[in-house]
């Protein structure tokens, strides 16, 4: 792929982007916060899943973009120009949840009121662990050539601005 002809995706455009696409599906999640009440994983589970829907459904489809992607112009492409399949969708936006899973664990782990310090210690260690590691996710981008987060670079995937096919 020749990036001399693509141009990629500016973070502030893809942080936007981001924005609306977490607004819609919090609309969407809302309810099941509502009637779940204290139980997290619930509302969590919900939420793995409606976003992993909406993300695999938007980047598999013809436009290969979120809507706020789509607002912003920008695309989800693969270097490689394959056409983005519902699994290969699937797979990276499931990716996305391998911290917050873990952060989630850990939090249903507290609430079962373990006294023994060194689980606490434990679990706090691999939190704060995880929270840097979510932070290095995203901001990788930063520092990244092509701006690529971690799982577009797992995936081989970027974000351009303009369609490119």
């Amino acid at each position: 792929m020749s990036t001399k002809r693509i141009k990629i995706a500016n973070t502030v455009k893809r942080v936007l982007a981001s924005i609306i696409d977490h607004v819609i599906l919090s609309l969407l999640n809302y309810p099941i916060v509502l009637l779940t009440n204290d139980i997290t994983i619930i509302p969590f589970i919900f939420n793995m899943l409606s976003s992993c829907y909406y993300y695999t459904y938007f980047l598999s489809s013809k436009a290969q973009a979120s809507i706020g992607q789509k607002i912003f112009n920008i695309y989800t492409i693969r270097c490689d120009h394959k056409k983005i399949d519902t699994w290969f969708a699937f797979d990276r936006s499931l990716s996305e949840f391998f911290c917050p899973t873990i952060l989630m664990t850990n939090i249903q782990i507290v609430n079962m009121n373990i006294n023994n310090s060194f689980i606490i210690s434990i679990i706090s260690l691999i939190t704060m662990l995880t929270l840097i590691a979510s932070a290095c996710w995203y901001l990788v981008a930063l520092f990244s050539q092509k701006r690529q987060t971690f799982h577009d670079i797992i995936f081989n995937t970027i974000v351009v601005e303009n369609k490119q096919f």
